[in-house]
Parts: C-alpha cells; structure tokens; sequence
C-alpha cells in the first residue's frame, strides 16, 4: 500500500469551517485535499491548542514565550538581509516562535511537504522550518509580490522555496519580474470554480435577487475582508456616485473584517 502523503500548511489567519469567511479560499483548499486522503496538517498563528474539524488537523502556537524560540533564531539568522534585521525585534520573535511551532509538528507527524499560502509571513516562517528533507512550496496570492505604493498596498518578499504557485498571469508576470531566475520553479494554476456551487441559475440564486428585490438589477458584487489594505471604503464612495447616475445598478458588499462596521455606517453624499 502506498504512503499516505502527508502536508504541513502554513496559514495565519484560516478558519476551521467554510462558514469563516476570511481566507475560505485556503480553507476550501485544505478540506478538499483532506477529502481526497491527503493527511493535512494546518498551523494556525494563534495560541491554541491540537483540534480536527472537517476531516483537518489544526495546530496554532503552544504558548507565547518559549525558550526554544532564541535557540531558533540564533539558527535561522543566517537567512535574514541584515536590513530586516533592523526592524522591530517583535516581528524576528514572531517569525521564529512561528517556525519553531510548525517545525514541531513537521517533526511529530513526520510531514512530508510543507505548503505556506502567502510568500510573507507564512513562506519565510516555512523557510525558516524547512527541513533540507522537506520540500517547501510556496502559493502567491497577490498582496505578497503586487506593490502600489500610492495607496500602501503589497509587501514583496524574497523566498527560497522549492517550488512557487501563482493563480494569474499578472502575478506570474510579477514574480518573474521581481525574480527572473524563477521560471522553472514557477507554476500557474488559476483558481478553480465549482460551477456546481457557484452558478446564477441554480442554487436558489434567481430567488436571491427576487428576495432582494434586484431581479432586473446590474449588480456589482464586492466580496473582500474589510480591512486597511483592501481600500473598501474606495469602492463604497465609487458606489455611491455610479447608483446616484444609474438607478439599474446596486453594489453588494459582503465579507468581514475589523472595519466591517465602520463601512456599514458611512454616510456619503454625492
């Protein structure tokens, strides 16, 4: 009987079921490997302890301050530019105390690869894991290669990675861009559609626009984690001014996040 593969996923901020709807992407990602007898392991960057749901093995931070955490660092050091050595010594704690969680349960359950979605914090908290043994891949999502600097938006980093996946060709294009030597480490695969799931004309979506009233509506559906970064407040006040011109279009915005309330209470004038 072949071994069963086994996977250590690096995701800070996952939920534990597809009703969380921050990075369900990664979620959906993880459960369908799972279903599929892919043993996977996922280590969360929170205090918590060992839980399965959803046929997944969650694992977060075994406690705040651990001594191990120094020998850690002092080991991976060799990785850092010397300029980020610079920056706030909380950040070095974190990435380190991270790796020594995830290296933990590497060890334990004898994980065969090691997957971080995102290339900072997960990918370099993978590098600093990262058994020679095991290989490390790394999947761009976006904010960790596209930088705008005009609105603060993106934080490129550099990873050693064994393998790296991007979901568009604009980020293919990116990466290349910001590492030319990649290419034969760089794989695209764009992001998949259960059309099964996702379809206008089943699964009740017809009856959702009548529920809502928007059956003849132009919609514009906005679906992202209300947070700084994300500028929803942006597509708010463009709102406001296309359905103050457009009586046929409405705007739906759906997600959640620490500015969620904030933007469900803006009052804008046109």
């Amino acid at each position: 009987m072949d071994k069963e593969i086994s996977v250590a996923v690096i995701a800070e901020y996952i939920g534990k079921s597809p009703e969380e709807v921050a990075y369900s992407f990664v979620f959906d990602e993880v459960y369908r490997l799972a279903r599929k007898g892919v043993n996977v392991h996922v280590i969360r960057g929170k205090i918590e302890e060992d839980s399965t749901s959803y046929g997944i093995h969650f694992h977060g931070i075994e406690k705040m301050v651990d001594p191990k955490e120094l020998n850690m660092l002092m080991k991976n050091i060799m990785f850092y530019p010397p300029i980020s050595l610079l920056r706030n010594p909380i950040y070095l704690y974190w990435e380190n105390l991270y790796a020594l969680n995830v290296s933990k349960v590497i060890e334990k359950y004898n994980l065969d690869l090691i997957h971080a979605h995102f290339a900072y914090r997960e990918g370099l908290v993978g590098l600093l894991a990262k058994k020679e043994q095991k290989p490390l891949v790394v999947t761009i999502h976006g904010y960790d290669i596209l930088v705008e600097p005009l609105v603060n938006f993106g934080i490129r980093r550099s990873i050693r990675y064994d393998a790296l996946i991007v979901n568009s060709r604009a980020v293919y294009k990116e990466v290349l861009k910001a590492e030319p030597l990649a290419k034969n480490k760089l794989h695209l695969i764009p992001l998949g559609v259960d059309c099964n799931r996702f379809n206008p004309s089943i699964n009740n979506g017809f009856s959702i626009r009548r529920r809502l009233g928007i059956e003849d509506k132009f919609v514009f559906f906005v679906l992202k984690a209300h947070e700084p970064r994300y500028r929803i407040e942006d597509a708010i006040r463009g709102a406001a001014i296309v359905t103050s011109r457009h009586s046929d279009v409405v705007f739906l915005i759906g997600g959640t996040g620490s500015l969620k309330n904030y933007h469900q209470n803006l009052r804008l004038s046109t």
